[in-house]
């Protein structure tokens, strides 16, 4: 007869400990308003996790069950000695560890959330922000910035990032330092000003990281620059020149294809030299 019950009565903290300490063998079915996740236990350890599909990688999978253990509402069904025949061991975790680093999170998220905004305040740059490139800001930080345009909410950054615990971590501290603002603030300190900050914030981001020879991170954030900006036609062909240094010539070409097609008022001489370069650059490779 199955273990089962709701997660309000016997929460998943204590049945992941009742499973490890029996050294229990099975399959755990823990279902909430996020969907189901499987776990799948051998002699009280984790091995094998699937939502939606077998998660593969052991950090996903501990993300998967980090996030289940914050879970407060829910129905959870567990099947003594039933695993499906000639499941792999993708990995082999110790419910202790995990649940030490599940409480930890818990208790630290549960700070973050008292001094965050809700999941559906718009976040945008701070007029304080044009000091970023002087911080020693993560690549996390940097993509987080990225994605601040003045209309996404910081759940849809959440859900784009995908790791709520990190994502909301970074954006604790970009709040802090004063990087990150709500909308409803800066509109009433500086609204001109914030809605010109965020290109040039992440051109200038770009630019010295190109200068400091980081060209993978250059295209990165000029990709989203375009993505945000589409009718730049000199972000364009400075994503051309940086795929250049990556070695990435034949996307290049595309860029200069277009650009002569479509310049957008740009410099036609400068496009001409970047598609000759080009040129030049793919006969030799070939």
């Amino acid at each position: 007869m199955p273990l089962e019950g709701s997660i309000e009565e016997l929460s998943l903290f204590d049945l992941f400990q009742l499973l490890s300490l029996s050294q229990k063998t099975g399959t755990l079915i823990v279902k909430n308003e996020e969907g189901e996740v499987e776990i799948f236990f051998r002699e009280g350890r984790i091995i094998a996790v699937k939502k939606e599909t077998f998660i593969k990688e052991k950090k996903e999978a501990q993300e998967v069950i980090f996030f289940l253990l914050d879970t407060n509402k829910g129905y959870f069904s567990f099947s003594d000695s039933k695993i499906p025949g000639g499941l792999k061991e993708d990995f082999s975790l110790r419910v202790d560890n995990l649940i030490l680093e599940g409480s930890r999170r818990i208790d630290e998220l549960a700070k973050i959330k008292q001094s965050l905004p809700s999941k559906t305040t718009v976040l945008m740059l701070s007029p304080k922000a044009t000091n970023a490139n002087s911080l020693d800001l993560t690549s996390t930080d940097w993509e987080i910035i990225s994605y601040v345009d003045g209309a996404r909410n910081i759940g849809e950054i959440i859900e784009i990032m995908g790791n709520e615990y990190d994502t909301k971590k970074h954006i604790y501290g970009l709040m802090k330092t004063g990087l990150l603002t709500t909308s409803k603030q800066v509109y009433k300190e500086k609204k001109e000003e914030v809605q010109k900050d965020p290109k040039k914030i992440l051109l200038d981001t770009a630019n010295e990281l190109y200068l400091n020879r980081d060209f993978t991170a250059s295209k990165s954030i000029l990709r989203k620059i375009i993505s945000l900006y589409p009718e730049e036609k000199e972000i364009l062909y400075n994503l051309a020149l940086t795929m250049i240094r990556t070695g990435e010539f034949v996307e290049a070409k595309e860029i200069s294809e277009k650009l002569i097609v479509e310049s957008g008022g740009f410099s036609e001489e400068k496009i001409e030299e970047l598609d000759n370069v080009l040129n030049s650059i793919l006969k030799f490779v070939k």
